[in-house]
This record gives structure tokens, C-alpha cells and sequence, in this order.
């Protein structure tokens, strides 16, 4: 069954136009959208245009690199590495040397010990920190990361503070005489 074609009429007189006329109409309204849609794509280059030359002002501004992520100041760039992973987008050392890592999810640098654990056990629950079980800021294995307070943590590995702040084990530190 052959179906019908919807009648066309002229915008401005009502009038339904049939053969050459309706053909012509549909040119002329076809081009006037694609004028406009040129028009909006034109207005729409101008403003990224703006953007791309205000990020790289800021850019230099900052002494930042003209391409890759913006890293903060606490950030090594001299550091920084791309990662192929589905969580992070680089990786890098901050000024005190503690691995950190670019998150996708919130665009935000986080220690590495932290989001691996929130990779792979979710949310770091309220009042607690993230602790390697063997001492190593370095081994990034989920197995070997706990979330808990900072008292428990200590009470349970046998580190403590002394005087001047530092974390030391409590076999380590002299009686008071």
C-alpha cells in the first residue's frame, strides 16, 4: 500500500502548494535553516576560540604547560605520568614526595593509598584514614590498605608520638626520667 505524502502548505498564506511550488518552499526553508544553523555554528567557534586563547593566557600566567592537565602547585611536574586506566588520568609526586593521582570521577589529585582504597572498597568512612597494614607508603596492593582511626591505628601497630611530634614506635621511646 503506498502511503500518502503530507500535504505542504505556505507558511505566511495557509495555502496548500502542490508539485514545483512545494518543492521550491521546502528549498527556500531548508536553506534559511542552514543559515541559521551556520550562523549558531559560527557564534559557537567564536566563543571556544575565546576560551582556548583565555585558558592559555592563564596558562602562561601560571607557568603551566601549554597542553596536558593543570597541575597545582603541591604537584611535582617534572613527575607526572599519564596512566592508561580507567580511574585515573595521571600520576604524579607531590613536594613531599607522597605518591598522588588524578582522579576522573571528580577531576580532583588524591593520594594513592586513598584512592585505591576507595577504588576498591568505595567510601573511606567518616573519622578514619587510610594505612598501609604493612608500614609501606609505597605498596598500593588493596589487600595491605584498612581504613580506620588514627587512635586505633596506632594502638594496634605500636606507634605512637614523641615530643617533638614524630611518629615513632613505642619501643623506641625513652621513659621520661
Amino acid at each position: 500500500m503506498p502511503r500518502k505524502k503530507k500535504p505542504i502548505a505556505d507558511i505566511e498564506t495557509g495555502e496548500v502548494l502542490t508539485g514545483t511550488a512545494a518543492k521550491v518552499t521546502n528549498i527556500a526553508d531548508h536553506k534559511s535553516e542552514l543559515q541559521k544553523a551556520k550562523e549558531e555554528n559560527d557564534r559557537l567557534k567564536s566563543q571556544v576560540y575565546e576560551l582556548m586563547r583565555e585558558n592559555m593566557i592563564l596558562r602562561k600566567q601560571n607557568n603551566q604547560p601549554e597542553t596536558g592537565p593543570l597541575t597545582p602547585p603541591f604537584i611535582l611536574r617534572d613527575t607526572l605520568e599519564r596512566v592508561d586506566d580507567p580511574f585515573w588520568y595521571y600520576r604524579a609526586l607531590d613536594t613531599q614526595g607522597i605518591p598522588m593521582v588524578l582522579e576522573k570521577a571528580t577531576g580532583k589529585w588524591i593520594r594513592t593509598l586513598r584512592a585505591t582504597y576507595i577504588r576498591y572498597y568505595g567510601e573511606i568512612p567518616k573519622g578514619c584514614s587510610v594505612y598501609p597494614i604493612d608500614g609501606n607508603n609505597r605498596n598500593f596492593d588493596p589487600s595491605n590498605l584498612v581504613a580506620m582511626s588514627k587512635k586505633d591505628f596506632f594502638e594496634k601497630t605500636g606507634w605512637t608520638f614523641d615530643q617533638e611530634g614524630n611518629a615513632v614506635r613505642e619501643s623506641e621511646v625513652e621513659p621520661d626520667e
